[in-house]
């Protein structure tokens, strides 16, 4: 006879969860507001897409409340009606499947069209071209979006600890598409940076690069832990929550990541404006009039898509 799972193990994770998806869900939309407050030179598609991803997250929240009501609400004290899932519980991973992939697509979009500008069309990701690394990751995102679903839809029949390896291989393509996407997409965007790299020693355009690499890893490498862990856990305890409580805040994750490369861009704009006009010395000659000896340097830079811009700022006369 199978051993009922530990209450603890279902109800537990279910609820660290939710707090951890309350607190993600407050930086979103203080980020959101951060975002629309200085989004006037955006294009209406960028801001369409924010808009529809805040509305998935909202949704996905209204669904863990209902969860949360019906765990520790409305069933309190009646183990038993952990014996078949919550709809909500489970319904909840759809929107979090779109959120995920919008999100993949966005930043291959960004990638692409910053290695379109530098003419990095055949720079090699790990023997990947990037030019076969947008398709392929988005590819990948939608695959891990279908067969995420398909989990969800199957799940919801099944019951909580019979049968419940018969839909495992939906998820497993689901974990392994996911982690490839973001290894992809972190890859391809550290490469082309490091490509764009000035050489010259104490540049502030390569520390600015240097900061946008550091982002892109941390990025791609957080979420993609989190994906793995999601898998671990699940192939290690199917009967349990565990895996779920660490699924609710992942789409979290992905937004709150889009959101902070887009905030970030105004910030190192304005700390890579550098003057590129210096004044050496001035040398009086006959009747005290002055021989300035100058030296400047027009130049237009543009890093991420239009994210950084070097502007000529003159030095005072």
């Amino acid at each position: 006879m199978e051993t009922r799972p530990a209450l603890e193990l279902m109800l537990g994770p279910a609820f660290l969860g939710s707090i951890a998806v309350s607190v993600l869900f407050g930086v979103m939309v203080l980020q959101g507001y951060i975002y629309y407050s200085h989004s006037q030179d955006d294009s209406w598609g960028l801001k369409t897409l924010i808009s529809c991803l805040c509305i998935l997250e909202v949704s996905r929240l209204a669904l863990i409340l209902h969860a949360m009501y019906m765990l520790f609400v409305r069933n309190f004290g009646n183990p038993g009606f952990l014996t078949y899932p919550i709809w909500s519980m489970v319904a909840l991973a759809v929107p979090g499947h779109f959120i995920e992939m919008l999100v993949r697509w966005a930043f291959a979009q960004r990638i692409h069209s910053f290695c379109k500008s530098r003419g990095l069309g055949r720079l090699q990701t790990i023997f990947i071209p990037i030019t076969i690394g947008k398709p392929l990751q988005i590819t990948l995102s939608i695959v891990a979006t279908i067969t995420g679903s398909l989990f969800v839809v199957e799940r919801l029949t099944l019951h909580m600890t019979e049968k419940a390896n018969a839909v495992s291989v939906f998820l497993y393509i689901h974990f392994s598409c996911s982690m490839g996407a973001d290894f992809i997409a972190a890859a391809a965007l550290c490469t082309a940076l490091f490509q764009s790299r000035t050489g010259i020693k104490s540049s502030r355009a390569d520390s600015i690069v240097h900061i946008l690499m550091a982002f892109a890893v941390n990025t791609g490498l957080f979420t993609g832990l989190v994906t793995t862990a999601c898998f671990v856990t699940y192939v290690a305890s199917p009967n349990t929550l565990i895996w779920m409580g660490l699924l609710y805040p992942k789409s979290q994750l992905y937004i709150n990541s889009l959101l902070a490369s887009l905030n970030a861009r105004q910030p190192l704009r304005d700390n890579a404006t550098i003057s590129h006009e210096v004044q050496f010395l001035s040398i009086h000659v006959a009747e005290g009039e002055p021989l300035g000896l100058q030296s400047s340097e027009n130049g237009d830079d543009r890093l991420f898509n239009g994210g950084i811009q070097y502007n000529d700022v003159k030095a005072p006369s």
